[in-house]
């Protein structure tokens, strides 16, 4: 997203918005078998994912990309499955959030989610 003078500008999210995000990507994804918000896993942390991109142009586009392609050998050996089921909308609302991991910092949530 671009603000004034053309500054890319990362939206920041609220407590509810993160829990909501984190419900989508364990209820309707499935991210959180991969990646955690502060955790490496399977897959980079999302704030890992958001450090190595985030001076990167166009991060939010090879992120987007990514995630509605997968991806190989960008962390290791594991590949990254495609999630073409996602819309354009989720796939941004997703790329924002782990963005706003490093612009804003990881707003940490209480859920009874297991991820």
């Amino acid at each position: 997203m671009l603000g004034a003078k053309g500054k890319k500008v990362v939206p920041e999210f609220t407590k509810a918005e993160t829990l909501e995000i984190i419900e989508f990507m364990s209820f309707k994804t499935d991210c959180i078998t991969c990646h955690q918000p502060d955790l490496a896993l399977v897959g980079p942390s999302f704030i890992e994912i958001a450090e190595k991109y985030e001076k990167r142009p166009m991060a939010e586009a090879l992120i987007a990309r990514s995630i509605r392609l997968g991806s190989e050998g960008e962390w290791g050996d594991v590949p990254m499955a495609p999630h073409p089921e996602l819309t354009t909308k989720e796939i941004a609302w997703l790329t924002d959030w782990i963005m706003s991991l490093v612009a804003h910092g990881y707003v940490e949530v209480e859920t009874t989610l297991i991820y």
